[in-house]
This record gives structure tokens, C-alpha cells and sequence, in this order.
């Protein structure tokens, strides 16, 4: 991950350039390939009584060349560039303004004033911003090079910290009715074990936010969620 300069006092953090080139070239080409070697088989692969899809393998096998291996090659780059384009779109995007810090993920922007974050860490792989208080303003993966990524936020004049999440003993394993959560939390939190189940990034964002004003920041392992209260760090 790299920085790039932008009209307007932006700075956007981009994919080095290897990355773009196997996501943008790599994936069409292997995905054209990869269709082309089926419809290379597909006779084959139609005489074969145990098979399935026999019907698609006897029509692709009947299609006479140049068409067959132009539609081949053309069916896998498209999917190939489907593939480049979900991808791009559950990046982790970061962009740096004068007075802002601008993340988009999803399809999902947000933006926070520079003056409300205190720090940024690196838990795994996943990117922290904490608010003053000692709540997350931002926790999402990132596939972005460590080192570089620290080197940026740090260029910008964001405190960078070192060793991972500095609250990650304070997490504790939400179960229904766990004692010590603030009203409303419980019922946040099945809600969000719900969209959990269902893969409802969305709504799992929405919940992650409405548990944050009450003061409950969450962690997520797999199917299993953690909490823990917002606060200021314990450690001396």
C-alpha cells in the first residue's frame, strides 16, 4: 500500500502495483484460462455417464471453432473481472484529509474529524481507530502491508500503536443475558448475532454503531461476538 497525492489536500493509501496487476490482469487471465480448458474437456467430459451438467458439456461441445474459444476466453475474463471487482469493493479503502480520516469498505464511506481519534493500531489484521475515550471509532480487515500502513498514519501525524489492541484483555464473550451490559445492549447484540448468522454486513455495521453510543464496543472471532465498555486505557 502506497500513498497518493489528490486534488484538494487528499492523500489516498493505493494497492502496490503487483496487487492491482494480478487483481486487474491476473484474475481475468486465469479466469479465461480456466474456461477455456472446460470447453477443451467438454467433449470429454459428455461421454462420461456419471458426469453432471452433461447437458451444458454436450452444448459447449457442439459449438464449432473460432466461436467456441472466443466465447471461452470472453465468458472467463468477464468472470474474471467480476471477481477484481467484489474484491475492490471489500477493500479497505483509506484516505487521508487536512482535518478528516476517510475509510470506505463495502460500499459503505465514513469520515472522522482528525481532532476525534487518538490513536491507530493494527490488531491481526485488522485496522483500529480509537476515539478519546477509549471506544472504536473503526475496526475492519485490511490486507494492507503493516509496516506501510503504520509508516502512513504516522506521515499524517496519527499516533500509531505498536503490539496490537491495548483493551484486547478487556474483551469478554457475549452470551444472552451476560451481566454488566449497559440497557438496550442484550438486545443489540442478539439482533446483531441475527445478521451475523444471515452475513448481513450491513446490518452488522448499523448495530456496531448503535451499540457504540450506549458504550459497548464489539469484537468479532467467526460466529462469536465479544464485548467490552468503552473507556479510557487501564494500563498506567
Amino acid at each position: 500500500m502506497s500513498s497518493q497525492d489528490a486534488p484538494g489536500g487528499r492523500t489516498k493509501l493505493t494497492d502496490p502495483l503487483w496487487q492491482l496487476l494480478i487483481m486487474w490482469i491476473g484474475l481475468p487471465v486465469a479466469g479465461a484460462l480456466a474456461v477455456w480448458g472446460l470447453k477443451l474437456i467438454a467433449g470429454w467430459v459428455a461421454g462420461l455417464s456419471w458426469a453432471p451438467f452433461q447437458g451444458v458439456f454436450e452444448l459447449a461441445a457442439d459449438v464449432p471453432d473460432p466461436q467456441a474459444t472466443i466465447g471461452a476466453l470472453g465468458i472467463g475474463a468477464v468472470g474474471g473481472l467480476v471477481l477484481a471487482a467484489i474484491g475492490q469493493h471489500e477493500t479497505l479503502s483509506i484516505v487521508f484529509e487536512d482535518d478528516a480520516l476517510e475509510t470506505t469498505k463495502d460500499g459503505r464511506t465514513r469520515t472522522f474529524a482528525r481532532n476525534d481519534v487518538d490513536r491507530v493500531c493494527l490488531s491481526g489484521k485488522e485496522l483500529i481507530v480509537f476515539s478519546a475515550d477509549g471506544g472504536e471509532l473503526l475496526r475492519e480487515k485490511t490486507e494492507a502491508d503493516p509496516a506501510r500502513l503504520a509508516a502512513a498514519f504516522r506521515a499524517k501525524g496519527y499516533a500509531w500503536e505498536e503490539g496490537g489492541d491495548p483493551y484486547a484483555e478487556r474483551f469478554k464473550r457475549w452470551v444472552p443475558g451476560v451481566e454488566g451490559l449497559p440497557p438496550g445492549a442484550d438486545a443489540l447484540l442478539k439482533a446483531r448475532q441475527k445478521a451475523r448468522d444471515k452475513d448481513d454486513a450491513g446490518d452488522c455495521a448499523e448495530l456496531r454503531d448503535e451499540l457504540a453510543e450506549i458504550g459497548v464496543v464489539v469484537r468479532d472471532d467467526k460466529k462469536r461476538q465479544y464485548w467490552r465498555p468503552s473507556g479510557k486505557d487501564p494500563r498506567p
